[in-house]
């Protein structure tokens, strides 16, 4: 209901917070399907936040993953990678070559818990 009401408005941006939580698979890719037609159709940029990136994936140009206050971002080839998500997922330590600023905008410290085990 929320997305009909979202795409009605004609939107320029489309902003999409978790649209495929409780959804079953097939009506998951329903309404990925409904939001590219979307896209195609009217130009419309879309913005779209999910934990469910499987039905996703065929349809984004760009991907920013987030874990653990790191994040890599890029094209579905670059940032969905085996050695891209376990670096990713990795806990910070000084020598890191990934190390990110956390999501407070500030370099993590051993006190914050983020470089210990």
């Amino acid at each position: 209901m929320r997305i009909a009401q979202a795409l009605a408005t004609e939107p320029r941006l489309l902003l999409c917070d978790e649209p495929l939580l409780s959804l079953d698979p097939r009506h998951q890719r329903e309404v990925v399907r409904l939001i590219d037609d979307r896209r195609r159709a009217k130009g419309t940029a879309i913005l779209f936040v999910t934990h469910e990136i499987n039905p996703v994936l065929p349809y984004v140009d760009r991907v920013l993953y987030l874990a653990d206050g790191r994040f890599r971002i890029g094209s579905v080839d670059e940032v969905m990678t085996s050695r891209s998500l376990s670096d990713a997922l990795r806990r910070p330590d000084r020598g890191d070559p990934y190390r990110r600023a956390d999501c407070r905008g500030r370099s993590p410290r051993p006190r914050d818990g983020l470089d210990s085990d």
